[in-house]
């Protein structure tokens, strides 16, 4: 979880890409096995790709379809987390 946290101001200013690979498929954080740290770094990189979104794509349908699924995914991983701390 830490990595991902230290990895928050890289994931601000990269590409949709980058985001894509390095950190939705874990491509530069270490493997995670529990599921609270898994969907806890979720609740970190799907708001970063909004961002990314926001900033680097053009405002389209396509793009502005991608943010509401980005952030469904923030609800769906936050309520995992929630449960999983019950």
């Amino acid at each position: 979880m830490s990595a991902a946290i230290k990895a928050a101001d890289e994931m601000l200013t990269i590409s949709v890409d980058e985001i894509e690979r390095d950190y939705h498929a874990d491509g530069k954080l270490p493997p995670v096995k529990d599921a609270a740290c898994y969907h806890a770094k979720d609740l970190l990189v799907h708001p970063a790709t909004v961002v990314v979104l926001a900033a680097n794509q053009t405002h389209d349908q396509k793009t502005k379809e991608q943010m509401h699924h980005e952030i469904e995914e923030v609800l769906e991983h936050f309520g995992q987390v929630k449960q999983l701390a019950q």
